[in-house]
């Protein structure tokens, strides 16, 4: 399995990097299924902020059957953001 994680807008720490990676690791077990390749973005969209919601994080992930989901989550930070993207996808 491949994996991305980008960050536009910020410096991605060391710490955040860590996090976003167990994210990975919960979601791809929770999954059950043989997943190709995993991208995270997260970006710091300040300038664009809905009601004080400015850190989102956007998670798609290719199956090996070559389906495709991708979900996002905005919140006040990363530390928040970045599990509730994964929880979305685990819904679909």
């Amino acid at each position: 399995m491949r994996m991305v994680i980008t960050a536009q807008g910020f410096d991605l720490s060391d710490a955040l990097r860590e996090s976003v990676r167990r994210e990975i690791a919960r979601f791809v077990q929770s999954a059950r299924r043989p997943i190709n390749f995993i991208s995270v973005q997260l970006v710091d969209a300040h300038d664009q902020a809905v009601r004080g919601l400015e850190k989102l994080c956007r998670v798609r992930v290719q199956y090996d059957n070559d389906k495709a989901v991708e979900d996002s989550d905005a919140e006040s930070n990363f530390h928040d953001a970045v599990p509730e993207a994964f929880t979305k996808l685990l819904r679909t």
